[in-house]
């Protein structure tokens, strides 16, 4: 990838790949992390900042998904609250599922990420007490 390219995000390989894709029989689900995909891994979870490069191919990706709905959907998935993840990645277009995808929502393009709509996932809702509470807080643990 050249300078001028990676500051727009895709290469032109890359992008015409999704395209192939995108035209292809099968609808198009593109699902990224953040922490250590989009983001490097921090010491302190609240530094953690998207790569620029990152931003600007979700923001390209958004867009496809924008024009081809029916096609296309991109999806940030993280551990984080959705708000959360939303307001370090900042694309609109995008879904932000949160807390391991207990909970989501779209942020639409040019809306803020404080703007973002969230709610549990209604399948998993019968298994998270207080999912449809105010402020409700999740926990997920592994051993």
């Amino acid at each position: 990838m050249t300078a001028g390219r990676a500051g727009r995000g895709l290469d032109r390989a890359v992008e015409d790949s999704i395209r192939r894709l995108v035209n292809g029989r099968r609808p198009l689900l593109i699902v990224s992390d953040f922490d250590g995909t989009l983001s490097p891994i921090v010491l302190e979870p609240t530094a953690a900042r998207i790569v620029p490069a990152a931003r600007a191919a979700l923001r390209r990706l958004a867009r496809l998904a924008e024009d081809r709905p029916e096609r296309v959907r991109v999806v940030v998935l993280s551990g984080r609250a959705a708000r959360d993840v939303a307001g370090r990645v900042r694309v609109g277009g995008v879904a932000y599922h949160g807390h391991h995808g207990i909970e989501a929502g779209t942020l639409a393009r040019r809306r803020r990420p404080e703007q973002l709509e969230v709610a549990p996932d209604e399948v998993l809702e019968p298994f998270v007490p207080g999912a449809r509470g105010q402020g409700a807080r999740y926990v997920v643990s592994g051993v």
